[in-house]
């Protein structure tokens, strides 16, 4: 399916060439989503691990109801 992928740098290039067309497609899509004049604001982001040793689990005000 992808018969060449770029390398890091030649991805980076890519990617700050091209920040105006994403930017202007993420405005395009997330202004068609029902929710976008609500109080529900959607993210897309790097998932940040916390609360993963059993200590701060076992403290947790969600101890027992969260898995």
């Amino acid at each position: 399916m992808f018969p060449q992928l770029p390398g890091q740098s030649g991805f980076s290039k890519r990617l700050r060439r091209l920040a105006g067309v994403i930017a202007a497609a993420t405005t395009a899509l997330t202004g068609d989503v029902p929710s976008w004049d609500g109080s529900l604001r959607l993210l897309d982001s790097t998932r940040v691990p916390s609360g993963a040793s059993r200590e701060t689990v076992r403290r947790s005000a969600l101890a027992g109801q969260a898995a």
